[in-house]
C-alpha cells in the first residue's frame, strides 16, 4: 500500500466549514488502495473552534477511513493579523515534531494557501526519502498584494516570495488549481512540464444524496418567490456590496417577487447588513453559516445562484472556487460576476457572465433570468450540471492526481 501524506493547515472533515478537497480526494484514493494521512491544524480557521480541548499537542482521528492528524497551533486568532502569521509558524513547527512518530510516507504533498505547509512537506520528504509534491491553491504572496493587504515590498511579501521560489525549485511536481498559474510560476524559471493542473471539484454522488435528503431541508426559501442564492464567505474578496446595490435597483424597479438570500459568514457581514439597513432594502434575507451537507438541498430549492468576486488582477490566472462547483451541480443558472482567466459559466453555457463590481449589470442579469421561461432556465442549468460531471467530478480529478503521484 502506497502511503500519502497531505499537509494542509486548513484541511477539514465534512461538517466543519471550509473546503473538503483533500478529504474527498482521500476517500477516492483509499478506494484505490492508498493509505492517506492529512495533517491539519486543530484550530479551525472557519468556525474558530478547536478540535483539541485538553492539553494534548496533537490528536489522531479516523474519519471514514481517512487519518487526520490535528496539530495544536497557537495563538488563536481572528482576521488576518500577526497572530494568524504566528499560527502558521506554529503549524510548521508542529509538523516537524510529529512526523517521526509515524511510519514513513511514500509521497508527501504540501498544500498552500500559506507556504509554510509546502515548506514543511519538503523537509519531511527530505528526512523520510519520500517524493515531494507542492500544491498551490492560492498564489501567495501575490493575492495578498493584489488585494491590498500588503505592499509589494513588505517584509512579509519578500519572505513569502523566498519560500515560494524555494518550494517551486524543490518540488518534483507542482499541482495548481488555477488553469493559467503556470504563467505566474514560470517567472521563477520553472518548466511548464513540471506543473500539473488539478482544479477543485465535487463529489457528485454525495451532492445528489444530500440534495434529495428531505431531513436536511431547512425550509429557508419561499417557493412562491423567485429565489436567488449567494452561499459562501462574506469577505473583502467577495465584494458583496455589489449585490446589495443590485438588489436596491431590483427593488426600485418594482420586482417584488425576487428574493436574494445571503448564506454564510465572514468579516464583512456586519458591514453588509448595515448597508442593507441604510438603503432600506426589503428583498434580502441573511442566513447564518449552515453545514455544507445542507447546501445541496438549499441550492436545488432555489431558482438561480449568484457568484460575485472583487475585480482583482491576480484572478487573470484563473479561479477554482468550491462554491462554483456546488452551483453547477445544482442544475440552476448562475449569474457570474467575475473577471478571471477561466469563465467556466460562459464555457459551459450555464448562466450569464457580467463584469465585476457593476450593480446595474448584476440587476439586469437577475431580472433577465426572472423573466426567462422556466424550461429555458432548466436547459441552462442542465448545461452546468453536464459540464461539472465531465470535468470536475472527484474521480476524474483523482485520475490526474494518481498520474502525478506515480
Amino acid at each position: 500500500m502506497k502511503r500519502l501524506w497531505i499537509f494542509n493547515h486548513y484541511a477539514v472533515p465534512p461538517g466543519q466549514g471550509g473546503g473538503t478537497r483533500h478529504y474527498d480526494f482521500a476517500l477516492e484514493l483509499i478506494d484505490r488502495g492508498y493509505g492517506v494521512t492529512i495533517f491539519a491544524s486543530s484550530y479551525n480557521h472557519f468556525n474558530k473552534k478547536d478540535y483539541i480541548i485538553d492539553e494534548r499537542s496533537y490528536s489522531i482521528e479516523d474519519i471514514d477511513g481517512v487519518r487526520f492528524v490535528f496539530l495544536r497551533t497557537s495563538p488563536r486568532y481572528e482576521g488576518n493579523g500577526f497572530k494568524r502569521f504566528l499560527n502558521m509558524v506554529s503549524y510548521f513547527i508542529g509538523t516537524l515534531r510529529i512526523y517521526k512518530k509515524m511510519e514513513k510516507p511514500d509521497v508527501v504533498i504540501g498544500s498552500s494557501v500559506h507556504l509554510f505547509a509546502c515548506a514543511a512537506a519538503y523537509f519531511v520528504s527530505k528526512f523520510t526519502g519520500a517524493k515531494f509534491i507542492c500544491e498551490i491553491r492560492d498564489l501567495w504572496p501575490q493575492t495578498l498584494i493584489d488585494m491590498g493587504a500588503i505592499s509589494n515590498n513588505h517584509p512579509v511579501a519578500v519572505f513569502f516570495r523566498f519560500i515560494e521560489r524555494f518550494v517551486y525549485k524543490k518540488a518534483q511536481k507542482i499541482i495548481v488549481l488555477l488553469p493559467l498559474a503556470h504563467e505566474y510560476i514560470s517567472k521563477y524559471n520553472i518548466s511548464k512540464d513540471k506543473i500539473v493542473y488539478i482544479p477543485n471539484g465535487i463529489n457528485i454522488e454525495q451532492f445528489s444524496k444530500n440534495a434529495q435528503d428531505l431531513s436536511n431541508n431547512l425550509n429557508i426559501v419561499d417557493k412562491t418567490l423567485f429565489n436567488c442564492i449567494y452561499a459562501g464567505s462574506v469577505g473583502p474578496a467577495n465584494k458583496l456590496d455589489n449585490l446589495i446595490y443590485a438588489s436596491k435597483i431590483i427593488c426600485d424597479k418594482g420586482y417584488k417577487d425576487i428574493r436574494i438570500y445571503l448564506v454564510g459568514d465572514g468579516p464583512e457581514k456586519h458591514k453588509i447588513q448595515q448597508l442593507v439597513e441604510e438603503l432600506e432594502i426589503n428583498n434580502i434575507n441573511f442566513i447564518e453559516h449552515i453545514d455544507k451537507k445542507y447546501i445541496p438541498n438549499l441550492l436545488i430549492s432555489s431558482d438561480i445562484q449568484i457568484f460575485n468576486l472583487k475585480s482583482v488582477d491576480v484572478f487573470k490566472y484563473g479561479i477554482s472556487s468550491n462554491k462554483l462547483f456546488d452551483y453547477l451541480c445544482s442544475g440552476k443558472p448562475i449569474v457570474f460576476a467575475c473577471k478571471c482567466g477561466n469563465d467556466i459559466v460562459s464555457e459551459a453555457a450555464a448562466g450569464i457572465s457580467i463584469p465585476p463590481e457593476n450593480p446595474e449589470a448584476m440587476a439586469e442579469a437577475i431580472i433577465s433570468l426572472y423573466k426567462m421561461p422556466k424550461d429555458e432556465r432548466e436547459k441552462i442549468g442542465g448545461n452546468g450540471l453536464a459540464y461539472v460531471k465531465r470535468y470536475h467530478s472527484i474521480d476524474i480529478l483523482v485520475d490526474k492526481l494518481e498520474e502525478c503521484i506515480n
